[in-house]
């Protein structure tokens, strides 16, 4: 058994409709670290699938990674590279 759980990695710069003070890439982290630690998936493997990989590509070029709490620590490896390069 499995569960693939998909996040829409495009989404880090953008904040729920409903909440606007809440960033949802951190919402999607909550809900899967909720799942996670649900008694019924105890022995079940998770498999993280990160989409929309091309909206990100072009984002990441205009909006940092570090606007999402998430990623607020990230320094990109190389000084002077593009950002969407560290992606690969």
């Amino acid at each position: 058994n499995a569960v693939i759980f998909c996040a829409a990695i495009s989404e880090y710069d953008q904040m729920l409709f409903e909440d606007e003070t809440k960033n949802r890439m951190m919402e999607t982290k909550e809900l899967f670290d909720w799942v996670l630690k649900q008694r019924c998936f105890e022995k079940t493997s998770f498999m993280l699938f990160l989409n929309k990989f091309d909206i990100f590509e072009k984002k990441i070029q205009k909006v940092p990674l570090s606007v999402c709490e998430w990623f607020k620590d990230y320094q990109p490896i190389a000084p002077g590279k593009q950002e969407v390069e560290h992606a690969y």
